[in-house]
């Protein structure tokens, strides 16, 4: 099993405690970032920002986590590890709107546990460009992938793994030499005041701090 998969898989199966899901967000956070670029038909991204939900409702009851907002839409989706949820998708003919985003998802259904880790920025390698923002992601991915008919099949596709096998439209490719820079923790954006607990938590990971909307009160932590 590839190793990001792995961590992912053993964090929401393994996992029996709140620390233990918080340490798996970091181990996953870190690979993401300098171990492995996610790649889109030929188009090769580095993730710069990133963002981790995860509903379990005995050990970690978010309730940020789409799992827990949208059950009846999300939970099938979020019982495996390595599959693509892209939010709020009907068919590609009609996903142009602006609420668009694209998880990596980490769960079991077995164990009642879903989460899903929200793309915020990457930088295209080829050129150095950077897009920030989940729908503006989406679109140049989805560009990138070139392929509708096989972005279809994965957002409605509930196989586990798929995101890491060399055949996907969209996967994730171990680096052949792990980047070498600073990373950064801060609270997850655009969350609303219903629980002050999870709201607060440092969920969003990122290692250029130029893609960060710094808001009121903004702060942020190094990533150990």
């Amino acid at each position: 099993m590839d190793h990001l998969h792995h961590v992912l898989s053993s964090t929401a199966i393994d996992s029996t405690s709140t620390i233990e899901v918080e340490e798996g967000f970091v181990t996953a956070a870190k690979l993401i970032l300098l171990d492995y670029k996610l790649v889109a038909g030929d188009t090769d991204f580095e993730v710069l920002e990133l963002e981790f939900y995860f509903y379990q409702k005995n050990i970690h009851p978010d309730p940020y986590s789409h799992a827990f907002q949208y059950p009846n839409r999300v939970v099938a989706k979020m019982s495996v590890t390595g599959s693509w949820y892209f939010h709020r998708f009907i068919g590609i003919e009609k996903y142009t709107h602006t609420r668009r985003g694209l998880d990596l998802t980490y769960g079991s259904g077995a164990h009642e546990a879903y989460g899903g880790l929200l793309i915020r920025s990457v930088k295209r390698e080829y050129d150095g460009k950077v897009i920030s923002g989940p729908s503006n992601v989406v679109s140049y991915v989805l560009d990138a992938a070139n392929d509708p008919e096989g972005i279809q099949k994965l957002a409605f596709n509930l196989e586990e793994g798929m995101a890491f096998r060399k055949d996907s439209v969209i996967r994730w490719v171990p680096r052949e030499k792990p980047l070498s820079i600073p990373l950064f923790r801060t609270k997850r954006q655009g969350l609303g005041d219903k629980n002050p607990f999870y709201r607060d938590k440092e969920f969003r990971f990122f290692s250029d701090l130029s893609v960060i909307k710094k808001g009121k009160g903004f702060h942020y932590s190094p990533l150990n």
